[in-house]
């Protein structure tokens, strides 16, 4: 592959042995698939090569993370807009000092370490050190200026968001659910962006592209995330529930920017709803960077809920009659819980 004869030239270029080599990328974008690849292509020119996982250091496993950026979230704004950053879910310090014993050739044991496949801190893992040859170090974000600087060369796998996006959904089906996947994919972006930016500004001279084939190619252009997802859902429903209920939320609050009243039988529904075990998904015309607002009013007002759409186009909103498709119903009526039947 090229990405390959790209290393093994820069790597006759240096004076020094091992050398380090930092694998990144987007999740899913194939990091893990490519140094596979990398690796059996160097077993012929009798080059040492091992690999280490970013991931073996996760400070918290995944239901455990979920639970604590919710937590953090619940404690206002800026607390969650920290708690999202990636750079605070590893253990980099441990990291960088696994990274400094392999290249002295010793080697590195992790108890307890994150397991991949279950999501779970319930794995043990250990590699062996090495004085010559390649250590390749793998994570969706390397860690800072400081581990960058000791890089020899560093691969950002760049592949479409589309098809990390995709992978992901494969990969992880069956552990989370569609919203989790989107969600995380938009948390993960926006903390891997700040690293990205730093690759290209501070580190290009160490920096190769390659897709996940091996194919080396330009400098990609970084996609902004402007939206950033929040977890609305404080308790959660037991598996049972009887049924999904959409409500627009200007049922529930009184018309205007301020988020005044709450409209006292409306709210008294939603109460009755939720108590029955029902799914309440809110549809608003507010953009997301209102939902830290719309959340805490209703909170205050003991209304739950487990899932938000925001900014959808304003005006009525309609449902399809499941027995004649041809009727729009709207749905933005005062009386719409007093016809609800369950």
């Amino acid at each position: 592959m090229p990405v390959t004869e790209s290393i093994i030239n820069r790597m006759n270029q240096m004076n020094k042995r091992p050398i380090l080599v930092g694998i990144c990328g987007r999740a899913g974008s194939g990091k893990s698939l490519l140094v596979e690849k990398i690796v059996k292509e160097l077993e012929p020119l009798k080059i040492t090569s091992i690999f280490y996982h970013g991931d073996w250091r996760f400070r918290q496993d995944s239901s455990e993370r979920k639970k604590w950026i919710e937590d953090k979230w619940q404690s206002g704004l800026d607390e969650y807009v920290r708690a999202i950053n990636q750079f605070s879910w590893w253990d980099f310090e441990n990291i960088y000092h696994d990274l400094d014993q392999l290249s002295q050739g010793k080697d590195v044991v992790i108890k307890n370490a994150y397991n991949r496949s279950t999501g779970k801190k319930d794995e043990d893992a250990k590699v062996t050190g090495t004085r010559d040859g390649i250590i390749f170090y793998e994570n969706c974000v390397l860690g800072g200026i400081e581990i960058l600087t000791k890089m020899d060369i560093v691969i950002w796998i760049n592949e479409t968001d589309d098809v990390c996006f995709n992978r992901l959904v494969k990969k992880d089906k069956g552990r989370r659910t569609f919203p989790d996947i989107m969600a995380r994919t938009l948390i993960t972006m926006y903390s891997e962006n700040f690293f990205f930016k730093m690759l290209l500004d501070k580190f290009s001279n160490k920096l190769l592209v390659s897709d996940s084939g091996g194919i080396i190619g330009g400098y990609p252009v970084i996609e902004e995330v402007k939206q950033l997802p929040v977890p609305f859902c404080y308790k959660h429903n037991s598996g049972n529930a009887k049924e999904t209920v959409f409500c627009d939320l200007d049922n529930i609050l009184e018309e205007g920017e301020n988020l005044q009243d709450i409209k006292v039988n409306s709210a008294d529904k939603v109460k009755e709803l939720k108590a029955r075990g029902c799914h309440l998904v809110l549809t608003t015309s507010r953009p997301y960077n209102r939902a830290y607002d719309i959340f805490n009013k209703l909170k205050e007002q003991g209304i739950e809920f487990d899932q938000l759409v925001s900014d959808l186009p304003v005006g009525q909103r309609h449902v399809i009659d499941k027995h004649d498709r041809t009727k729009l119903y709207c749905i933005k009526c005062k009386d719409d819980f007093d016809k609800l039947k369950i």
